[in-house]
């Protein structure tokens, strides 16, 4: 069986950390508007450009489609008992519908991109929580 080893490593690699970086910055603020939005009024506002919005991670062009497939799956998440990972049945139906068909080690990049934005909006809603609590206080 091949793996996500059958792409580039170094690609991969530069892939996570461009999930990871979109995560972070499309984390909602108090007001309600991202912690981009808020980089791009500075910016706007200064004339500077935020170190945040500074050599921003590129996505490389190989993993543009899963990238797309991604965000539209992730859009789509069931709703339930808090963030959980995407099922399988939402992957195969929403390729099916698609006339889309990928190999069982292109299905781990867009698993590998889910676990991505489950860690950081797993640590987003812990330090949420953390400031309700220190409110609370």
């Amino acid at each position: 069986m091949q793996t996500c080893s059958t792409f580039n490593q170094a690609e991969l690699e530069q892939s996570k950390l461009f999930v990871e970086e979109q995560f972070e910055l499309a984390e909602k603020q108090s007001d309600g508007k991202t912690l981009r939005e808020h980089l791009q009024n500075v910016q706007e506002q200064t004339g500077v450009v935020p170190k945040e919005l500074e050599n921003l991670i590129e996505l490389p062009e190989s993993m543009n489609d899963y990238w797309m497939w991604f965000l539209r799956l992730h859009n789509h998440r069931p709703a339930g008992m808090g963030l959980t990972a995407i099922p399988y049945s939402e992957m195969q139906a929403f390729f099916n519908l698609n006339g889309i068909h990928l190999d069982p080690y292109e299905i781990e990049v867009i698993e590998l991109f889910d676990s991505i934005a489950l860690r950081v909006l797993s640590e987003q809603a812990d330090k949420e929580q953390k400031k309700a609590n220190a409110k609370k206080k």
